[in-house]
């Protein structure tokens, strides 16, 4: 267990030190690819200085299977530890019941996108995957803002929060993102 743990952690190592620009884990992705994503993430600095400071570490899996070895390392500490909500958390991500689209963890300052349940849901509300997936970055990115500048918020806030900056940055970056993602047609 502790040598996988150990190849783990290197193996991330060494894709952050590949892919210096975003940091990606995984970009094994099909809705967004690398260079789309460079120019979502520089949107996000022109929205001020606290982004740019943020180290983006982004992990994107694409299928199941590619978070498996990871589901299995995660499921293993938390009964260690007996940390029962990381255990339920890890869970709800490949359970085809629910729709864990997306987390930002505090602990490792790493933004996780579940590219496998995102198609499903954007199939069941019928929106366009590469626009939820560009939303679900910024709401994420807007957890990683709250938690860096230690703001206080209670759960209900800090998502009502993440959503409204989500939905008005989109907005107001409209063209430049649909650009975005006809460049990558």
């Amino acid at each position: 267990m502790i040598i996988l743990i150990a190849d783990l952690i290197l193996f991330n190592e060494l894709l952050l030190y590949m892919f210096k620009h975003i940091r990606l884990g995984f970009n094994i992705g099909t809705i967004l690819r690398r260079k789309q994503l460079n120019k979502i993430l520089e949107l996000m600095l022109s929205e001020g200085k606290e982004y740019c400071i943020q180290e983006r570490r982004l992990n994107i899996y694409a299928y199941r299977w590619q978070f498996v070895p990871f589901y299995l390392v995660r499921i293993g500490l938390a009964n260690l530890v007996k940390n029962h909500e990381l255990k339920e958390l890890n869970k709800k991500i490949l359970d085809r019941t629910t729709y864990e689209i997306a987390s930002y963890s505090e602990n490792n300052n790493i933004i996780e996108i579940y590219e496998f349940n995102l198609l499903r849901w954007c199939n069941k509300i019928n929106v366009s995957p590469e626009n939820y997936m560009i939303e679900i970055i910024f709401h994420e990115y807007r957890h990683k803002y709250q938690f860096n500048l230690n703001l206080k918020l209670n759960t209900e806030n800090a998502e009502k929060d993440s959503e409204e900056f989500a939905n008005i940055f989109f907005k107001k970056n409209k063209n430049a993102i649909e650009q975005i993602i006809a460049e990558g047609k």
